[in-house]
């Protein structure tokens, strides 16, 4: 679209005659029909006082295709994503082995586990290892444990070159 289309739009979308927009920028009816048709171009401050007046910007104005309404939000780039992740496993992880480690200290258990066999014997568990086998959280401190595993490959993932599909060389 040209500035002489765009003005005539704009005028006839904000419900204006030629005079009426004429007065209120200070030019003659004759000059701005003249923008209209072509047959002249508005001086800058004019162009500004145009779009001031319509709230669009003089770029708007100016350029044949108008600049996008708004820049599309730009997705998370992976670079960054991997490292977030990353470090919520090994913070949440970490937090959840400590919290295990001092529920053990605050409520130690101490168990003796026989076994029956080929020969009688006895299994004594102190500390966390008791803790966490006679609470059944043994599959909650593996969990936790392979969460900070998976949360060190995430930081370390983009340290090592690695190839990526269809890459060939």
């Amino acid at each position: 679209m040209t500035l002489s289309e765009k003005i005539k739009s704009l005028r006839r979308s904000g419900g204006m005659t030629q005079e009426q927009l004429a007065e209120r920028i200070g030019v003659t009816r004759q000059a701005l029909s003249k923008w209209e048709t072509g047959d002249a171009v508005p001086d800058t401050e004019n162009v500004i006082q145009l779009a001031r007046l319509f709230s669009v910007t003089t770029d708007s104005l100016l350029l044949d295709d108008p600049p996008p309404a708004s820049p599309a939000p730009a997705a998370p780039r992976p670079a960054l994503v991997l490292p977030i992740i990353g470090w919520c496993l090994c913070l949440l992880s970490a937090l959840g082995l400590l919290t295990l480690g001092i529920l053990s200290s605050v409520f130690p258990v101490h168990m003796s586990v026989a076994t029956v066999g080929d020969l009688y014997s006895e299994v004594a568990y102190d500390g966390i290892s008791a803790f966490l086998r006679y609470h059944h959280l043994l599959w909650l401190a593996v969990l936790l444990v392979f969460a900070l595993l998976a949360g060190v490959a995430a930081l370390m993932y983009h340290r090592f070159p690695h190839k990526r599909r269809g890459d060939h060389s």
